[in-house]
């Protein structure tokens, strides 16, 4: 792994926040990501963003925004790990125990960091904040919005992911308590993590304004092989034992085999219209 920042490493030595990504051949829509993170109306934080391995001109545009950015630093991984290991990189160069996430290929409304801090400062108990976020098609254009419940209750996890992961605010101590990204949770990363911290008794809520929005199509749902969803089986299946929910448990696991009969576009229509009505949705669903 290389590491660089940008052109003054003084800059921000204790930031309010720490943004961190990883990148993989996002060459189409990382300076739209970028851009709207340096159009936050809070300036006060770094972006600590890895290339995971991009075989494309990612990498060139990160470098050249580091050049530009002192308060980006950009670490390069020479091959493809996967996300989990993208994000604990960036992670273990983070400055401050706010971590915010955002994804290559999405947007984050020029409130939203500022947003995400002060309500987070607001109950010093929540462990992770997310929000309600917008959808749009691959031409920017918004179609939907997608909602979380603010407090879920614990047996509310066993149907799906109860809070949208690159919208989060979250604490670094909390996640290097519970070891940070398992590196094997492949596509399940997130879920994986969350249900590691409600099992340490950690509190994960959802603010209900949408700061986030989310690039969401079809293409989204044929990346789900049978391998990766036979994987979050073993994940879910392992993860319920360890919550001690039972025989819901085991049949909850067996969701994401289920799906697989259900093909990615009649998925993608169920879920579209959902996102229409603005009614919560689960995305693993």
């Amino acid at each position: 792994m290389s590491q660089n920042s940008g052109s003054d490493s003084s800059f921000n030595p204790k930031p309010k926040a720490s943004i961190i990504m990883g990148a993989y051949n996002a060459s189409r829509t990382i300076e739209s990501a970028l851009n709207s993170l340096f159009a936050q109306d809070e300036q006060n934080f770094e972006i600590v963003i890895t290339d995971d391995g991009s075989n494309d001109d990612t990498l060139k545009i990160l470098e050249k925004y580091a050049a530009l950015n002192p308060n980006l630093i950009l670490a390069r991984h020479t091959e493809n790990l996967g996300l989990a290991t993208a994000l604990n990189t960036s992670i273990g160069l983070a400055k401050s125990d706010y971590l915010i996430r955002q994804d290559s290929d999405d947007i984050s409304p020029s409130n939203r960091v500022r947003t995400l801090i002060c309500e987070f400062e607001k109950d010093r108990t929540v462990d992770v904040l997310g929000s309600y976020f917008n959808v749009m098609d691959k031409h920017m254009r918004i179609w939907g919005v997608v909602k979380y419940p603010e407090a879920p209750e614990l047996r509310q996890w066993m149907r799906g992911t109860q809070v949208a992961h690159a919208t989060v605010i979250m604490k670094k101590s909390s996640v290097l308590a519970v070891g940070g990204y398992d590196t094997a949770a492949i596509r399940v990363e997130d879920y994986d993590l969350w249900l590691r911290m409600i099992q340490k008794r950690m509190i994960i809520r959802t603010l209900p304004t949408a700061l986030y929005t989310v690039s969401w199509d079809l293409d989204d749902y044929k990346r789900r092989s049978a391998k990766s969803k036979w994987r979050e089986f073993r994940f879910r299946f392992n993860r319920f034992r360890d919550l001690g929910f039972g025989l819901m448990g085991v049949l909850f696991s067996f969701k994401p085999l289920l799906l697989l009969l259900i093909p990615s576009s009649i998925q993608f229509l169920k879920h579209k219209r959902s996102f229409k009505d603005a009614s919560a949705t689960e995305l693993r669903s």
